[in-house]
């Protein structure tokens, strides 16, 4: 702290840490999105129950085709734990553009 021509100056730093308790489901609709099939409407949809990512039982989706935007995907994997995509891999391409996408996370829990 110090004044200087009769002004009052003050800096300081500060630090926090901050841990919030939420249940599952929040957590879930705060990071992820629903899976929603109507997304992938007239397209060929591979479904894989009971896949195994990072330990815990997803339902695996690839698809393939064109989706109402004009967007391609060729084997474009989705994986869905309790409704929520959380991963999602694979090669689209719109307007001549390709996109490769990859979207991981890991979940650490009981099964």
């Amino acid at each position: 702290m110090k004044t200087t021509d009769g002004v009052f100056k003050c800096s300081y730093s500060y630090q926090s840490s901050v841990e919030k308790t939420k249940p599952i489901s929040e957590f879930f609709e705060d990071v992820f999105v629903k899976y929603d099939p109507s997304n992938y409407a007239g397209m060929s949809v591979d479904k894989e129950e009971n896949y195994r990512y990072d330990g815990i039982k997803v339902t695996k989706y690839t698809v393939n085709g064109t989706d109402s935007y004009g967007t391609v995907y060729k084997d474009f994997e989705i994986y869905v734990y309790k409704d929520y995509q959380i991963k999602m891999e694979g090669k689209a391409s719109s307007a001549g553009v390709q996109h490769t996408m990859k979207m991981v996370c890991s979940i650490y829990m009981d099964d």
